[in-house]
C-alpha cells in the first residue's frame, strides 16, 4: 500500500504529532505509531494504515526509532538525568544556575489536539 504523504501531513495541520513544530511535507518523516516490526500486534491491520501513521519532524522521528509512544515518552523524560549523569558541562551549567530543569509530564502534540478523521 502506498502511503498518502499529503493525508499524513494534514493529520495535524502540518505539524509534528509529537513536538508540534510546523513541518513542510518535504521535511516530514512518516512515523509508524506502532513500529513496523510489531505489525503482528495490529490484529491483521496493515502497518501502513492511516490510523497507524503520524507526521513527524526529523528530530522526533529519529529519536522515536522503533519505540512505542510510551517508550518514547520515557526516553524524553530521562534526558535530564542522563545529561546530569554523563555531562560535566551540564552539571557545571546547572551548578551556576545557567540552566534550569523541571520534571513534567510529557504530553505529545497529538494527545493535546483533536484528531481529524
Amino acid at each position: 500500500m502506498k502511503i498518502d504523504r499529503n493525508k499524513v501531513h494534514e493529520k495535524y495541520a502540518g505539524r509534528c504529532a509529537y513536538c508540534g513544530v510546523p513541518i513542510s511535507i518535504k521535511e516530514m518523516h512518516v512515523d509508524h505509531i506502532h513500529p513496523q516490526f510489531l505489525a503482528d500486534d495490529l490484529n491483521g491491520k496493515n502497518v501502513d494504515n492511516y490510523e497507524n501513521l503520524n507526521p513527524a519532524c526529523r528530530v522526533c522521528n529519529l529519536w522515536k526509532k522503533t519505540f512505542s509512544v510510551d517508550e518514547f515518552r520515557h526516553e524524553i523524560e530521562m534526558q535530564t538525568e542522563r545529561l546530569r549523569r554523563h555531562s560535566a558541562s551540564f552539571r557545571l551549567a546547572e551548578k551556576y544556575n545557567l540552566i534550569a530543569t523541571a520534571h513534567r509530564e510529557i504530553r505529545f502534540y497529538f494527545e493535546r489536539r483533536w484528531v481529524r478523521p
